[in-house]
C-alpha cells in the first residue's frame, strides 16, 4: 500500500472512487486530496480516497471511502494518519470528519461513527437540522513526549490492549 497526494494528473485514476465528483470542485480553496493504491503487476489500483479542506483552525475531512473489498486492512487508518499528519504540518489544532445522514454515501465502513470514534474523534457537534455531524479530534503536536512516535488513530486500539491485559 501507498498514499499519494492526488493532484489533476491523477484525478482520473481515482474518479470511481469520486461518485459526487469533489475532485472536480474547482470552488474549494485549501483542498488536500489523498489516494491510497495497492501495487500490482499492472499498475497501482485505487483503493481509498480523502477530501480534505482547511482553514486557519481546523482540517476538515469531507470524504473518505475506502472501497468495499478493501475494508478492514488499514487504508482508512492510513488515510486519516494523513489528514493528522498535514494538519500537524499546517500548524492545526485539530482535525474533524463531516458525517452526512444522506443514506446514499458510505463513508468508510457501515459503522462511520463507531470507526471515527474507535480513531481518536472524541466530540461531536451537529451541524445541520437534518442530522449532519462534525466528529472532531485534536491533532498532538510532534514534540508532545507522551505522543511521540504514536498516530492518532493508535490511542484507542493502545488502550484496549491494556485493558485486555490487565483483565488477564
Amino acid at each position: 500500500m501507498k498514499l499519494v497526494l492526488i493532484k489533476e494528473e491523477e484525478k482520473v485514476l481515482f474518479a470511481e472512487l469520486d461518485p459526487f465528483g469533489f475532485l472536480d470542485s474547482e470552488e474549494r480553496v485549501n483542498e488536500l486530496c489523498f489516494g491510497a493504491v495497492e501495487e500490482g503487476e499492472d499498475g497501482d489500483i485505487p483503493v481509498g480516497l480523502m477530501i480534505c479542506f482547511h482553514d486557519d483552525e481546523l482540517m476538515m475531512v469531507r470524504w473518505l471511502l475506502v472501497a468495499p473489498e478493501y475494508r478492514g486492512k488499514g487504508y482508512g487508518d492510513e488515510l486519516l494518519s494523513a489528514a493528522f499528519t498535514a494538519a500537524q504540518n499546517a500548524g492545526l489544532k485539530e482535525v474533524g470528519a463531516y458525517l452526512t445522514k444522506d443514506k446514499d454515501r458510505e463513508l468508510i465502513c457501515p459503522d462511520e461513527e463507531m470507526y471515527l470514534k474507535m480513531n481518536a474523534f472524541d466530540r461531536e457537534v451537529t451541524v445541520s437540522d437534518d442530522g449532519s455531524r462534525v466528529f472532531i479530534a485534536d491533532v498532538y503536536a510532534e514534540d508532545d513526549e507522551e505522543m511521540e512516535g504514536i498516530k492518532p488513530y493508535d490511542i484507542f486500539e493502545n488502550l484496549m490492549k491494556e485493558l485486555e491485559a490487565a483483565e488477564q
